[in-house]
């Protein structure tokens, strides 16, 4: 089971791998992750029309692609085809679409992993047991954390793996019997930045949870999030991180 380890400092995630360093969500940005030594890499899960997941973050291929469509609609061979570029950071040059087998295959046994399921109208238990079989048979579910914003698509892969470790995403206001209710799952929680007050975070701990924080924009933000004492924090730089 996934836990952030205790300790003065947080855990970094690499968000989306270092998109600061290659383009979000490919191989690249992973592996750039790894050699900047960030302890553990995010990204997002979503399934191709004929049910293959891949690694990728929008709910359409427009911005990275210029193709304005759902890539939950296309099949894994139109995918895999795309040119990725980031309209930001043009410089990063061309990217790929990766397998989830992909990045399963290529993880460093040192570096934990965070998938975040992306909510799709036909996820099935099908989908689900497919990402499950995968994690267990490339031996990653020791040092794996699922998440989602969709809470649903959480209690239906405690249904079908009560062992894997989960966190809760939120963006909305902070209700704490809903928290309580909807986190009884697990005991991790990723909250935006502009949420993690000195009070919420106090609180949050108060009630048992770990601490994730997502949105971080910059150093100073990285900073102040690490004197909150929060757990663990997302960034897209490793200029971000103190003591870096």
């Amino acid at each position: 089971m996934f836990n952030y380890p205790n300790g003065r400092r947080p855990f970094f995630w690499g968000h989306r791998g270092l998109p600061s360093l290659a383009i979000e969500n490919t191989l690249a940005s992973f592996r750039q992750a790894e050699e900047q030594q960030l302890p553990g890499i995010e990204c997002d899960v979503q399934w191709s029309v004929d049910g293959i997941p891949f690694i990728f973050h929008d709910d359409t291929l427009e911005r990275l692609s210029q193709v304005p469509e759902s890539p939950t609609a296309l099949t894994w061979n139109e995918l895999k085809q795309l040119r990725l570029v980031d309209p930001q950071r043009p410089h990063l040059g061309v990217g790929r679409i990766p397998l989830l087998a992909d990045l399963l295959a290529w993880m460093p046994a040192y570096l934990a992993l965070n998938l975040e399921i992306k909510d799709q109208p036909d996820l099935s238990e099908v989908h689900l047991s497919q990402l499950l079989t995968q994690l267990h048979d490339a031996k990653m579910t020791e040092r794996v954390l699922i998440s989602s914003f969709n809470h649903h698509i959480l209690e239906r892969l405690h249904a079908l793996d009560s062992t894997v470790a989960l966190a809760t995403l939120w963006e909305g206001p902070i209700h704490y019997p809903a928290i309580l209710k909807r986190d009884s799952l697990t005991h991790v929680m990723h909250i935006p930045a502009d949420w993690a007050t000195p009070a919420t975070v106090d609180a949050l701990h108060g009630l048992g949870f770990q601490l994730g924080v997502w949105g971080a924009q910059d150093a100073p933000q990285v900073h102040w999030l690490t004197h909150q004492g929060v757990d663990a924090i997302f960034v897209d730089d490793p200029s971000w991180i103190p003591d870096k």
